[in-house]
This record gives structure tokens, sequence and C-alpha cells, in this order.
């Protein structure tokens, strides 16, 4: 879909600005750092190359869900948009954001 390209485009735009407003998300990758660096000196080549590869594969799985979180969160607040522009009681009632306000 289109719009979902467009939504991520945006979403690459801004993800860094994004991570940056948050302080905890700094603390934490600070933190996995601290106790990233004594583990790798304690393993052997092997066991750093799996480490490694789970660690891809999670960076890959946050990615994509920071994606989505972001596709859903512009969607509804799109659809937030539409419904404070229009005064359809039905549009309203079939709106998730309308679950929200009960």
């Amino acid at each position: 879909m289109e719009n979902k390209e467009t939504i991520l485009k945006l979403y690459n735009v801004c993800q860094d600005d994004i991570l940056s407003m948050n302080p905890k998300n700094m603390e934490i990758t600070k933190k996995i750092a601290e106790l990233t660096e004594p583990l790798y000196k304690t393993l052997s080549k092997e066991q750093i190359q799996t480490l490694e590869k789970i660690s891809n594969l999670e960076c890959e799985r946050n990615k994509i869900v920071n994606e989505q979180v972001f596709q859903y969160g512009y969607s509804l607040a799109t659809k937030l948009l539409v419904e404070s522009l229009t005064s359809d009681t039905k549009e309203k009632k079939d709106n998730p954001i309308s679950k929200i306000n009960k």
C-alpha cells in the first residue's frame, strides 16, 4: 500500500529524533553496553558469533515492531483527525478511538 510506504519513509526520517526524545532509551542502551563488554571477554569466537546473530535478529524484530507501531499510531491519529472534522455518528461509532473515550 502506497500510504504505508509514505508513513515508513516518514518514520525513517524521524527515527533518530523519536529515539532521542526519551532519556530512558539512552540509559538502557548504556546499561546494555556495560553488561555486554565484560560478557564478550568470557566468550569463545563461536559464542560471540552466535550472540551477535541473536542480537541482529532482535534488532531486526524491534525495527519491524517500531515501524508497525508508528504506522498504527499514525493511522489512529489520522482517524482521530477525520473524526473530529466529521459529524457522521456511524463513522465515529466504528472508529477505534471512540472506544478510548468511553
